[in-house]
């Protein structure tokens, strides 16, 4: 898709690969592409190597080109522009940024209290799109989640989330992205960012709207994959104590 789409523009098969630095300061007002996963960049303009199918588990009814399908367990795929409709009514919406780790929640005990979707990295416009009519779906008390890799790209991801939610009137909650939720083996196996890292971090988890993420990651700076992470799911989100502000 990403070549196609170099070619029908540029006329050159390789050349939007070419310009990624320029796209990533469109995209997030860097120019360091290096620092914002290239995938990432292009994703979030809806260019991928790839389609890559929206991932969902847990309890509901979902439309696709007119058609009802039943949530069936581990979880259905569908091509993210076709979602029209969704019926839920899930206790919680959890996104998951990682592919492995999607498969691990969607095996989960608990899955069929809400829906977890696979938001394919940096979640793509149209990924967006199907997100509002998810949100539209869920219960007003219901409350979303995003779990991601705990590095810049993670929390970016996290604020792009947050940001779509905010024009639907919800609140992101982090799961599993803080320190503080973290168990002491995992904390030591995790690397510690560089001070650009760690500064792109704490900014990102600004601008998801989690300053008590933030605080703890300037208290204890550390890179951990989400993969490292046995998954584990909000049961009983109302008893549950994210670090938000």
């Amino acid at each position: 898709m990403l070549r196609r789409e170099s070619i029908r523009l540029l006329g050159d098969s390789k050349r939007l690969e070419a310009l990624t630095p320029w796209l990533a300061l469109l995209v997030g007002g860097e120019s360091n592409a290096g620092a914002f996963e290239r995938e990432h960049v292009w994703s979030a303009l809806g260019l991928r190597r790839e389609p890559q199918p929206m991932l969902i588990a847990g309890t509901g009814t979902i439309v696709v080109d007119g058609t009802a399908l039943v949530l069936v367990r581990p979880y259905l795929g569908i091509p993210v522009e076709r979602l029209e409709k969704v019926v839920t009514d899930a206790r919680f919406l959890l996104t998951i940024e990682n592919l492995a780790s999607f498969h691990d929640a969607a095996a989960c005990d608990g899955v069929a209290d809400g829906l977890l979707v696979y938001t394919g990295g940096m979640p793509s416009l149209a990924w967006r799109r199907a997100c509002a009519r998810l949100l539209q779906a869920l219960p007003g008390d219901a409350p979303v989640y995003h779990w991601g890799d705990i590095d810049e790209g993670g929390f970016r991801i996290a604020a792009t989330l947050a940001a779509t939610l905010r024009e639907a009137g919800r609140t992101l909650l982090p799961w599993l992205m803080s320190p503080d939720e973290l168990a002491s083996a995992d904390i030591a196996a995790a690397r510690t960012p560089t001070a650009t890292q760690q500064g792109a971090m704490l900014r990102w988890a600004q601008a998801a709207g989690w300053p008590d993420v933030a605080h703890a990651l300037s208290a204890r700076p550390l890179l951990l994959e989400q993969e490292a992470l046995s998954a584990r799911l909000p049961l009983h989100a109302a008893s549950a104590v994210p670090n938000a502000g």
